[in-house]
């Protein structure tokens, strides 16, 4: 079932690398300019004490059996005398001309010379990362893997110098995209049957010189089963012209009897199938059952190779002829008693019976006609005949070099529904000569045969590739072994000319496919109840009462969710969290806003109405005696900038001016600030006040606001001692979240109360009237209520505070201006955990592996702010300029310090 083709040396190339790197290690240069003195004082004064130094002692140490003299020194504490002799190479006995490897020291003996290209492996990961890069990672990581022998460029020397082969059925399959994503097939055994095998070959050696081989063969030694095992799972090395699609696979060689490679033009003759009874004074079909069904029970892996085959398309019997004949070899077939997950899967050379018409050279039917094999043939193709073996047995037909079906190839036929299509023309392979023993020279030889025995061996080791990617951190599998058919014929390519399911089956095998989710992830298995889209899965932050550290702890969670196979992933930089966008005039950067003002009021003895519009924001203010009624909305959307029905409690009207005109007011009613609200207040005498406000609104936490969200509802109550000093106690109840966390898909759904108290000062220095001091800290305590569990299915109370401290000056330099300075700390979560329990995998019997997490809602630092803030008529209006720096930035702890600044020009009409 092949194509023979001559067997090439390999050329061989001797590498050295040297290689430097730099890194930033210090932002400062003062500590950069330190660590260089100290390593050039290291490197000229050595590592010894105090006193002057001795001339140093330049000369060689005198070798093994050399005297002491002008010319060598002795070998110090710590030295040893080298040996002069070479290390024997592998296979090489000691002698007067090299010596044994002194283990000792780490050395090692080397390969002979004709296999000095075996230098190093390819560092990949033996552990497979389940998820899908960013685009630019994942480029630059598939580039990596598409070195010289990943194309297999092979020029033929030195029988043609000019002639270069190269197939790049790799590249076609889209291997490096597996191999990116850290599929190699390490930990995986493929098993091949075959006529025999040189297990010798460089190919069946790992990088470092161990066997690739899990069990010792000691076979006949064929060329067909060499070239065939290296597709699969050849070694990769720097300086070989081809390696295996799963080269970190280990394999299991079978020969099996009775299996031989037809003579290249002879005749194609169909099994007779109406006299397949005896075979060796036994009837055939059990003999074949009893021998296929002993090695697929012991080979040591999961996928078993087979290129080689019957003679005759399944097409051209009688399909109850094929049931009534061979029944007992389907049945080893179809591992009746081994569960779906377990199945061997076994994959099938289609065949080489196909013969156009005007082919010349291809094999024809006893009658002089050219056979037209529509169909695998009957073995590749049993599955027609026998349905039961379609869900692990593939048969797979050949490519040529452009990508189309190869003349020669068998094509899909009715055995479209489990047929798959490879590259098979010119597969640069293992090479052998078919002489006993070769020479070691013998052992890198190469050889570029055809046939769709080389296809198979390509899907062969793709499964292998899947079922090493698949796996759970404790190395169980995620998928069984038939959703890993299922999975690689879902996936193949069924564009252009691959649509032809008669000739391509399901199309042709595409690893960047199969390795990445096919549609959308889930959180749950595929159908499952409470299964959802994981990109809808998220936490909205607004505030910063959990700094920036609840990301990160979220995103360190091995979250995975299901594709439309059912196949798990964790996206790569999840974000889970998400927060409101700033508006203009934010913290970050330098702003230069505008903002026009239009005021409307009505005012009498017992009752007062305004109506403000500002920068686009409407707000509507009535009072009637001791009772107001306020509504604040941003126009255009359902959200406001810091509506004011509470402001009549509480605020500071001295700390108008900063970035944050609310900065000395209760930071829990920050999520309630925009909407509607009432309250009430009343004075008691001697400066003393008595007061309640009642709000419905969402949130704008400082200048981010809420998007999406419930609206809350909020209550302040306030006892003012004196003009200057005020106690106050609230509560705050979030419909959909816990301050300022509001989970949504798989992370459920939640509601919180919050009671908060706290105190609000300002007074006028007694020297300095012209200053007015301000201070204001609040505690908080939330309970959280989990109302739809999902990830999140448990929090603890949480407990928050908020303080800031500062002076203002009106007429500060001149009559009309205002300066101001402030350091606060926002309000910040000082104690409380969330438990989560997410899905981390699966099973290969599909059910979901769940684990519990307990994140710690803490940050990891504490944001300070310092904040100088200006305020001067210009024009009809004010220029204001606010300037800041920040320690700990969104409560994260990090060494940097982040500043702001902030200027607009006010004026109203």
């Amino acid at each position: 079932m092949c194509f023979a083709s001559s067997t090439l040396p390999a050329t061989r190339l001797l590498a050295l690398e040297i290689g430097c790197e730099m890194t930033h290690l210090f932002r400062h240069p003062p500590a950069c300019l330190l660590l260089l003195s100290l390593v050039s004082g290291l490197v000229a004064c050595g590592g010894g004490g105090g006193g002057s130094n001795p001339t140093p002692d330049n000369r060689r140490i005198c070798n093994v059996g050399e005297d002491i003299s002008s010319d060598c020194r002795e070998a110090r504490a710590g030295e040893s005398r080298p040996d002069p002799l070479r290390i024997c190479n592998v296979g090489e006995d000691i002698s007067a001309d090299c010596r044994e490897a002194d283990t000792s020291t780490g050395e090692t003996r080397p390969l002979p010379p004709s296999m000095d290209g075996l230098l190093r492996k390819h560092e990949a990961p033996t552990a497979p990362k389940l998820n899908f890069m960013e685009a630019a990672d994942f480029e630059a990581q598939k580039t990596s893997f598409e070195t010289p022998e990943y194309d297999g460029t092979f020029r033929t020397i030195p029988v043609n110098p000019a002639t270069i082969l190269t197939n790049r059925h790799l590249r076609r399959i889209n291997a490096s995209a597996a191999y990116a994503r850290g599929a190699t097939g390490a930990g995986e055994t493929v098993v091949v049957f075959d006529s025999g095998f040189y297990s010798n070959h460089i190919e069946f050696r790992n990088a470092d010189g161990s066997d690739k081989l899990v069990a010792p063969y000691t076979g006949r030694q064929r060329p067909h089963g060499t070239a065939v095992a290296s597709v699969a799972a050849g070694t990769k090395t720097s300086n070989t012209v081809m390696h295996g699609v799963a080269f970190e696979a280990q394999l299991h060689l079978f020969q099996l009897p009775r299996v031989s490679t037809p003579a290249p033009g002879g005749p194609y003759v169909p099994i007779a199938l109406d006299t397949y009874d005896e075979f060796s004074g036994a009837p055939r079909d059990a003999e074949d059952a009893a021998t296929f069904g002993s090695a697929i029970r012991e080979g040591l892996g999961a996928i078993v190779n087979h290129s080689f085959g019957l003679s005759g398309g399944i097409d051209f019997f009688d399909l109850a002829l094929v049931r009534a004949k061979l029944p007992l070899t389907a049945a080893a077939f179809a591992q009746a008693e081994v569960p779906d997950a377990d199945k061997k899967i076994l994959v099938w050379a289609a065949g080489n019976a196909h013969c156009p018409d005007a082919a010349r050279g291809c094999r024809r039917l006893p009658d002089g006609s050219a056979p037209r094999s529509t169909s695998p043939e009957i073995l590749s193709g049993l599955g027609v005949a026998f349905p039961e073996l379609q869900s692990h047995v593939l048969a797979v037909v050949a490519l040529d070099q452009d990508g189309g079906i190869a003349s020669y190839s068998n094509r899909c036929g009715n055995a479209r529904s489990f047929c798959l299509a490879a590259p098979g023309t010119s597969i640069i392979s293992a090479g052998f000569n078919n002489q006993g023993n070769p020479p070691p020279d013998l052992l890198t030889i190469y050889t570029a045969p055809s046939g769709t025995s080389f296809a198979a061996p390509i899907v062969s080791g793709s499964l292998a590739l899947l079922r090493h990617y698949f796996r759970n951190p404790d190395n169980s599998y995620q998928l069984g072994n038939t959703e890993l058919v299922r999975r690689l014929l879902a996936t193949a390519n069924k564009e252009g000319i691959y649509a032809d399911a008669e000739i391509y089956g399901q199309g042709l095998v595409d690893l960047d496919a199969a390795t990445a989710p096919v549609g959308s992830l889930m959180t749950g298995m595929l159908g499952a109840a409470d299964s959802r889209p994981l990109a809808d899965s998220r936490v909205a932050l607004s505030g910063q009462a959990y700094g920036a550290s609840l990301q990160s702890r979220l995103a360190a969670l091995p979250i995975v969710g299901f594709d439309a196979l059912d196949a798990p992933f964790a996206p790569a930089n999840a974000a889970w969290i998400t927060r409101p966008t700033r508006q203009a005039g934010g913290r970050a950067g330098l702003h230069a806003p505008t903002r026009a003002t239009a005021r409307m009021s009505l005012r009498s003895p017992q009752l007062s109405l305004t109506l403000d519009h500002d920068g686009g924001i409407y707000d509507a203010r009535l009072t009637a005696k001791d009772w107001w009624f306020a509504y604040r909305q941003h126009g255009g959307q359902a959200l406001g900038l810091a509506a004011q029905p509470l402001a009549q409690l509480g605020g500071q009207t001295a700390a108008a001016h900063f970035s944050d005109a609310l900065a000395f007011s209760a930071p829990y009613l920050s999520w309630v600030r925009d909407g509607a609200g009432f309250g009430w207040a009343r004075a008691l005498g001697g400066g003393r006040r008595l007061g309640f406000a009642l709000t419905h609104g969402s949130a704008w936490f400082a200048e981010q606001p809420e998007v999406g969200g419930k609206r809350g509802l909020g209550a302040l109550f306030e006892y003012r001692l004196r003009p200057d000093w005020s106690l106050q106690a609230g509560v705050l109840r979030e419909a959909d979240g816990f301050l300022g966390a509001r989970p949504s898909g798989a992370f459920g759904t939640a509601r919180s109360a919050t009671a908060f108290v706290g105190f609000n000062r300002a007074w006028a220095v007694r020297r300095q009237p012209r200053w007015r001091m301000l201070a204001s800290a609040y505690l908080g305590h939330t309970r959280p209520q989990i109302e739809r569990a999902g990830f999140l299915y448990g929090a603890s109370d949480i407990f928050s505070s908020a303080f800031s401290l500062g002076a203002a000056r009106a007429s500060m330099w001149r009559a009309d201006d205002w300066f101001g300075v402030r350091l606060s700390q926002p309000l910040r979560t000082e104690r409380g955990s969330a438990k989560l329990r997410v899905a981390v995998g699966r099973d290969k019997n599909r059910q979901v592996l769940y684990q519990d997490y307990e994140v710690d809602l803490t940050p990891s630092g504490r944001n300070l702010q310092a904040e100088l803030a200006y305020r001067v008529p210009l024009a009809g209006g004010a220029i204001k300029a606010n300037l800041g720096v920040q320690h700990h930035p969104q409560h994260q702890r990090t060494d940097n310090l982040q500043s702001f600044m902030r200027l607009s020009f006010e004026r109203s009409f």
